[in-house]
């Protein structure tokens, strides 16, 4: 019986992970009427994104790959895809979000001024990558655990995040055009927001899931690390839905809230960037007392911050945008200045040109005692969830033959307590005589 259950638990194992290769089809038109479309973290989509939504697994294999330093099979994946489709059948590529940018983005305010912050290069996203993979540029010098950092962070916040103001910006525009539908394989922009905001790796596990490689997963980690401030996820989510309700309204819609609300989203996510930037600002000052055991991968996560939020800190304060580019370079010391007037600097900024809506009470205070090797953005890393999985599969194997020795074992002694007592008394009648079977001590 108990080698019968071996098998019946190992087939049930095999069958899901085959199971979890089937990915069905690339888009379902019909989703929304047969109840297949996607969810993401409580926002119902009416059209197929799931797709768009598997770039959050890109993410995570580029950064499996540049944690372990291999940097050829990130960059594949970065400039080549691996896990999500477009329409067509190809892949869609994080480099694809910064490449496709200009043409695409080129009327979006929030591109333009990322654009000429970055001495006007179209492409400064996939550039900041690729010179972190190729060790090449400004980080010719740097060190393997900040350019993993700073190439993956790359790919995050600043290739993916601004697609999905494009996405946003795009809604609005097949609002005013009366054409929601209007993008490729006809699918709602609004609801590409929600894909590429939270992924696939979420889902629609808003509580249980494993908090994501996307902004959602930055938002839903800084909430943890920093103490009183404000749920940005939740206010992010709310504001998608509401701006759901408006795009699948009949026409006429009202737009023009639309707009207000792609705004009050993008304030939203700059609030966990300021948060990335305290954090590692404390993690990578060396007077900090809680400086990070490994200063070359807290300096290169302060630099991919400092890049995702500079354009907007140097739109409000150019000083303060010099400030904080000086203190947070490709390579070398960081933080020179130190984390308490780091911290001081970006509070000024506050209820500025770009910050109107961001204030301290908002960003919170770091937890700095629960921060000190505190594990970083994507949640848990691909090797450390790999021994989670093969720790608990080898605990339930001991469980089982355990149980199953423990049941021969049993049977035996009842076998042989039956035989002593053949003619005489019940077995366990008594505390001793003849037949009584004492236990085993442990």
């Amino acid at each position: 019986m108990g080698g019968k259950w071996v098998y019946v638990l190992a087939f049930a194992l095999v069958a899901s992970l085959a199971g979890a290769q089937d990915d069905g089809p690339f888009e379902d038109p019909e989703c929304d009427a047969n109840g297949s479309c996607p969810i993401y973290a409580g926002y119902q989509c009416t059209t197929d994104v799931r797709e768009r939504g598997e770039i959050d697994l890109d993410v995570k294999d580029m950064a499996d790959a540049a944690d372990s330093f291999d940097w050829g099979t990130a960059k594949a994946i970065f400039q080549n895809g691996k896990n999500s489709r477009t329409s067509s059948g190809g892949f869609r590529t994080l480099e694809g979000f910064s490449t496709q940018a200009n043409e695409k983005m080129s009327e979006w305010p929030d591109y333009q001024l990322f654009r000429a912050y970055y001495n006007d290069n179209p492409a400064y996203a996939r550039d900041y990558v690729l010179d972190a993979l190729d060790a090449s540029g400004e980080f010719a010098e740097a060190g393997d655990f900040a350019r993993a950092e700073t190439s993956v962070k790359g790919a995050q916040y600043l290739c993916t995040a601004m697609y999905v103001i494009h996405e946003m910006e795009d809604s609005v525009q097949d609002c005013l055009a009366s054409d929601i539908t209007d993008n490729d394989g006809g699918a709602k922009a609004w609801d590409e927001t929600a894909a590429f905001y939270v992924g696939s790796i979420v889902g629609d596990n808003t509580f249980t899931a494993d908090d994501g490689e996307l902004q959602y997963g930055l938002a839903f980690n800084r909430e943890l690390q920093f103490t009183g401030s404000a749920d940005v996820n939740q206010a992010v989510m709310s504001l998608l839905n509401e701006g759901k309700s408006i795009v699948d309204s009949e026409s006429p819609r009202n737009c023009a809230r639309l707009a207000e609300i792609k705004d009050e989203i993008i304030d939203w996510n700059k609030i966990p960037l300021l948060q990335g930037l305290i954090r590692y600002a404390f993690l990578a000052d060396e007077n900090s007392g809680g400086t990070s055991g490994n200063l070359d991968k807290a300096r290169g996560e302060g630099n991919a911050f400092a890049r995702s939020i500079l354009p907007y800190i140097n739109g409000t304060n150019p000083e303060i945008g010099e400030f904080i580019d000086a203190n947070f370079p490709p390579v070398g010391q960081a933080v020179k200045d130190g984390y308490q007037t780091v911290v001081g600097r970006l509070e000024e900024l506050y209820g500025g040109e770009y910050f109107r809506d961001v204030t301290a009470d908002k960003v919170g205070t770091l937890t700095a005692a629960d921060d000190i090797g505190a594990n970083d953005d994507g949640g848990l890393s691909g090797g450390a969830i790999a021994g989670i999985v093969i720790g608990v599969l080898a605990g339930v194997a001991i469980l089982i033959l355990a149980a199953l020795w423990f049941m021969k074992r049993r049977k035996s002694k009842t076998s042989y307590a039956k035989e002593a007592n053949v003619g005489g008394e019940a077995y366990g009648a008594n505390t001793g005589g003849e037949g009584y079977v004492p236990p085993e001590m442990p």
